[in-house]
């Protein structure tokens, strides 16, 4: 049984992780696909290189204006909030899990309890988490030492 509440507050606490660095790394994404907007407009109007950059510039901004107009439609902009949303029910049944985990003897009821409660979590809707964020939630709880590793 120990097992078992231990894998669960592995996933939750991964999950969590993984949906706030989703959503730090959207808004880190939008906010340099502004700037780069910004920095070329301002090299475009400059006039201070040649043709060619300038034209490379310009493509490379009109790609960036597609991607922040892409990002900031109805989906797309409440990522940033979904996400959160998330992490914070994830976190919450993480540390829920931590008390049970810490308080020891569990019955098999609770144990049943926490399973459904990390199912319906499972089954919600709720932003995906990609990869950059995984890698960085990983990071950030094995190498970085965001959270208490309780499970291991």
């Amino acid at each position: 049984m120990k097992e078992t509440i231990e894998y669960f507050g592995e996933c939750t606490a991964y999950s969590a992780k993984g949906h706030f660095k989703s959503a730090d790394f959207r808004r880190i994404l939008v906010y340099f696909l502004v700037i780069i907007n910004i920095a070329f407009s301002v090299f475009s109007l400059l006039d201070i290189l040649g043709d060619t950059t300038i034209k490379i510039i310009g493509v490379t901004s009109l790609f960036a204006s597609f991607l922040v107009l892409m990002y900031q439609t109805k989906d797309e902009a409440d990522y940033i909030s979904n996400s959160m949303k998330a992490g914070e029910e994830y976190l919450k049944l993480h540390n829920d899990i931590f008390v049970m985990h810490t308080t020891g003897n569990l019955t098999l009821k609770e144990i049943d309890e926490i399973k459904d409660k990390v199912n319906k979590l499972n089954s919600k809707k709720k932003p995906s988490i990609s990869f950059i964020a995984k890698y960085w939630a990983k990071r950030a709880i094995e190498k970085s030492g965001e959270m208490k590793i309780w499970w291991k």
